[in-house]
């Protein structure tokens, strides 16, 4: 009689009469044989060699590895003509495959059908036969497609499909996004796929809020980029979605934790964010003025690029606030955690927000952290404690008030969902089971 017990992340143990033999997971899967269940991932978002964007879904297949027994394999899209060879990341491999995407977005959905047959074919020549396949997980609107095509060759196919935006239906960005025909082929292309999906996996409440009531304004988001387009989709059909769940964003807690944590002089603030509108870095900038003219000594980091960039360094430059605001365009992934511990706040005033990492991380690593009504976030906020944490978006004096009563008080933070990413996968993949 023999049973294998895990140990680890890749080496399982083999007892047999009272002896132990270790396995590697390669030998464990060659042991499976056809009976391995296949998951496949296709994303936009993997880290490459040159650069560690999309790290969250990097981490999530990671946990996914860990806590089941799917043989777990990754897609990731190039532009046709320009061919990319599959790489390796933290154990990961990554296959490569042509996929279409429309400039700016523009009817977007138009090349879904040539852009499944690539797909169904790349996982042919990479040796995945649609019928090993249990589960195809998408990631964003229009790579449902990839999984329905997939789900076209085998039926029993589970298809995922994962939100990881506010703008679920994915008609914000693009230059001709507010022209209305373009704006209706996109959200009819979208709601195509999105009816057709077995399981909706959102990051946040809201996101799935947004995704089941679709084209109806939430009056919890003042993002007028946004609502602008839902109020031109007004008689737009609501689409009939088959099953939604929520999946957070977990944190990888053996890298980001408080360990190491040390003790500084001042008051130090963080932020890392892209400098784009929805970030909203200029209320985060009027409310540290007002701080600083109240007499309160602080030391803030902003950590990101964009193109609001350059007009914050102005603001920063015009208020006289060199001394106490600092720009850093990059951070090292490596770097991530010992900054975080760095801190005594984070502060992330983002109006259009699905969840965001960076939150959970810094509280992972000790650092507590203010953000806005209405976003993904306040999913980890106690009501009773919403006050303390949460600002009203836009509003940059009480943005100020929160934090100059953080660093008068110092209250601890409470999270009322757990963070850790292998607590949360297990229970995702129980429920998917």
């Amino acid at each position: 009689v023999c049973a294998v017990v895990g140990f680890g992340d890749d080496v399982h143990f083999l007892a047999h009469d009272g002896l132990c033999f270790p396995v590697h997971q390669q030998t464990r899967q060659a042991m499976a044989g056809d009976n391995m269940k296949t998951y496949i991932v296709v994303t936009p978002f993997f880290p490459t060699p040159d650069s560690y964007r999309g790290c969250f879904v990097l981490d999530a297949v990671k946990a996914l590895k860990r806590n089941s027994d799917y043989r777990v394999e990754v897609f990731v899209p190039y532009q046709p003509g320009k061919p990319q060879p599959e790489y390796e990341v933290d154990g990961i491999t990554v296959h490569r495959f042509p996929m279409l995407q429309m400039p700016s977005y523009f009817f977007n959905g138009f090349s879904n059908g040539l852009n499944g047959r690539l797909f169904v074919k790349a996982l042919e020549k990479a040796g995945i036969k649609p019928s090993d396949v249990s589960v195809c997980h998408a990631h964003t609107s229009v790579f449902g497609a990839l999984a329905l095509a997939l789900k076209r060759k085998n039926p029993k196919i589970k298809t995922l499909l994962q939100h990881h935006d506010l703008d679920p239906y994915t008609i914000r960005n693009g230059k001709l996004a507010s022209w209305l025909p373009n704006l209706y082929y996109r959200a009819s292309a979208a709601r195509k796929v999105a009816e057709k999906i077995d399981l909706h996996v959102c990051i946040s409440k809201a996101v799935e809020r947004n995704l089941r009531h679709f084209p109806e304004l939430n009056p919890q988001i003042h993002f007028e980029p946004y609502n602008s387009k839902l109020r031109k989709l007004k008689r737009f059909r609501t689409p009939a979605i088959k099953a939604s769940g929520v999946l957070y964003n977990g944190v990888n807690t053996a890298v980001f934790n408080a360990s190491g944590r040390t003790g500084h002089d001042g008051f130090r603030i963080g932020c890392i964010a892209n400098f784009q509108d929805l970030k909203d870095y200029s209320s985060l900038l009027k409310a540290l003025k007002l701080l600083r003219d109240k007499g309160i000594d602080f030391q803030a980091e902003l950590v990101g690029s964009g193109g609001e960039l350059q007009g914050c360094k102005t603001f920063v430059e015009d208020n006289g606030m060199q001394n106490m605001v600092t720009f850093v365009a990059e951070m090292p992934h490596d770097k991530l955690a010992d900054f975080y511990r760095s801190l005594d706040l984070f502060v992330l005033p983002s109006a259009f927000e699905g969840l965001g990492c960076v939150y959970t991380e810094a509280w992972s690593c000790g650092t507590p952290f203010i953000a806005c009504q209405g976003q993904g976030i306040a999913d980890y906020i106690y009501p009773e404690d919403a006050h303390l944490w949460l600002a009203k978006p836009g509003d940059y004096k009480d943005l100020a008030a929160k934090i100059e009563y953080y660093i008068q008080n110092r209250q601890q933070q409470r999270l009322c969902h757990p963070v850790d990413i292998d607590v949360l996968m297990k229970a995702f993949i129980q429920k998917l089971q």
